[in-house]
């Protein structure tokens, strides 16, 4: 029987705050009116500033690299899939990100379920990420 380390579930929770928006903006140049200007935010229907989708995306990584530290090996991203995000994150909430592996090829690459969702429960972003073991 295949030895099975990689089958190992986790969850993190993390708060984003405006400032997150501010420095992922400065960074990246998405600077799009409705992550920092909230009356363009609530003219489109938003609460508030709605925070950048690759930011929120980008957080996962914590969740991968808690992943790798509860299998005890090392490895990078080798990409996503069927990325969706569809619902809104604002700053202040607490996300709540899970990483699932489903599957190793054999090119030691694990697909994993990650879904990031909102304090009210709302899927904020889901799709999977292809983690490519390198030990």
């Amino acid at each position: 029987m295949a030895e099975e380390f990689w089958r190992r579930n986790v969850e993190v929770e993390i708060t984003v705050t405006v400032q997150d928006f501010l420095k992922f903006a400065a960074l990246t140049g998405d600077d799009a009116a409705h992550h920092l200007d909230k009356s363009v935010a609530n003219a489109m229907g938003y609460d508030d500033c709605v925070s950048q989708g690759l930011l929120v995306l980008s957080l996962s990584g914590k969740a991968s690299s808690e992943y790798l530290r509860a299998i005890s090996r090392n490895g990078v991203t080798y990409g996503y899939n069927n990325l969706r995000f569809p619902a809104p994150v604002y700053a202040g909430e607490k996300l709540t990100i899970t990483y699932v592996p489903e599957s190793i090829n054999e090119k030691n690459v694990i697909s994993s379920k990650i879904t990031v969702k909102t304090s009210s429960g709302d899927v904020a972003v889901a799709g999977t990420h292809l983690l490519k073991i390198l030990d």
